[in-house]
């Protein structure tokens, strides 16, 4: 695998990338007698302060449970003791979350997800931001991949395609996902000076990663240029396209 210290956690929360937004996720684990609009008082989110992994077991069960209300109650209030910690890798693991049971719930709740993600990014500081820009990236490039038969259907909009991701052409997306690629990167004397480690919470380990010990990419900045660069070494159709393409307009 190519990537340093592994594939950020976006990749493993498969529901906000894989799934349509047209739809909700299937419910067949939630218990058929369970309103899942209401909290669970049996499993409250009481564990000890800077006790995240014992927070993300209550997470976790809750979501095997099928309570996922319950669940993104659970993680905005972890989301809010991280910032206020200023844990920025919890911080931004409770974001991915929050998009995972939003777009479970709802029938729009992709969108909402990106919108909530990209509130978040443009208010983040770094090295958070330069973080949440290269996952945004990924974000739009996968789920550009996984409905370009559909968005391909779409019909232009004359007047402009809106705010909604729902409306916009596949070279917009794709614009999108660049341009964060790109800005994921800019901060780069900084990025430089943050290893790579500060972010294990939101990456997981692969093959490859080092050789006799030595990483291949110690710094963020390593990883997340890497990242940008196996965007841009993909073939795009939506962007490459011949600068004197030749239409038919002509009877």
């Amino acid at each position: 695998m190519p990537l340093s210290p592994g594939r950020l956690a976006l990749l493993l929360l498969s529901a906000l990338i894989i799934t349509t937004t047209q739809c909700k996720f299937p419910r067949k684990e939630a218990p058929v007698t369970i309103d899942q609009n209401k909290p669970t008082p049996a499993m409250p989110l009481q564990t000890p302060p800077g006790d995240y992994a014992a927070a993300w077991k209550t997470i976790d069960s809750l979501e095997q449970q099928g309570l996922f209300k319950s669940a993104l109650e659970a993680v905005e209030k972890l989301g809010e003791r991280a910032k206020k910690d200023g844990k920025q890798a919890q911080h931004i693991k409770t974001i991915l979350f929050r998009g995972k049971y939003t777009t479970m719930l709802e029938d729009e709740g992709f969108v909402r997800a990106v919108e909530t993600m990209e509130k978040e990014a443009a208010t983040a500081v770094q090295p958070q931001k330069a973080v949440m820009q290269s996952m945004l990236g990924e974000l739009y490039a996968t789920y550009l991949s996984n409905q370009s038969w559909s968005i391909q259907q779409r019909t232009p909009i004359d007047d402009g395609e809106g705010n909604n991701l729902l409306t916009w052409s596949g070279r917009r997306i794709e614009q999108q996902a660049a341009d964060h690629y790109l800005a994921s990167v800019e901060p780069r004397d900084m990025l430089l000076k943050v290893p790579v480690e500060q972010f294990e919470a939101v990456t997981t380990p692969s093959k490859g990663d080092s050789l006799s010990g030595i990483p291949f990419r110690p710094t963020l900045f390593d990883f997340l240029a890497h990242r940008a660069i196996q965007h841009f070494s993909n073939e795009r159709s939506f962007l490459n396209e011949p600068v004197y393409a030749f239409e038919m307009d002509q009877p």
